[in-house]
């Protein structure tokens, strides 16, 4: 990253890419200022959010139900390796269960 408005990316035996920043608007005025300093990082996706909302239509950069579901399998699998020091085989199908 050069400045804050551009990001260069090379993919593997690939040319680089400049990729522009779109710039996030100001916060309200009326924000907070420790509510303000997460602005940038939730406009994006509150803006998106409501885009698909408000449109009635599924955007595909959005979490669905299902990702919720199987980053929650994960995390029960890390949450019961450290509790029994094992190894846990993660499916994404099913329930964790011991290696």
């Amino acid at each position: 990253m050069k400045n804050d408005k551009e990001v260069w990316i090379q993919p593997k035996n690939g040319e680089k890419e400049m990729i522009p920043l779109s710039r996030t608007p100001l916060p309200p005025s009326e924000m907070g200022e420790s509510a303000s300093r997460y602005f940038a990082a939730a406009h994006p996706f509150l803006d998106n959010l409501a885009t698909s909302i408000l449109s009635d239509q599924p955007s595909p950069t959005l979490p669905t139900f299902e990702d919720g579901h199987r980053i929650q399998i994960i995390l029960d699998s890390v949450r019961q390796s450290h509790e029994t020091g094992k190894r846990v085989h993660v499916s994404t199908n099913q329930e964790p269960t011991s290696v």
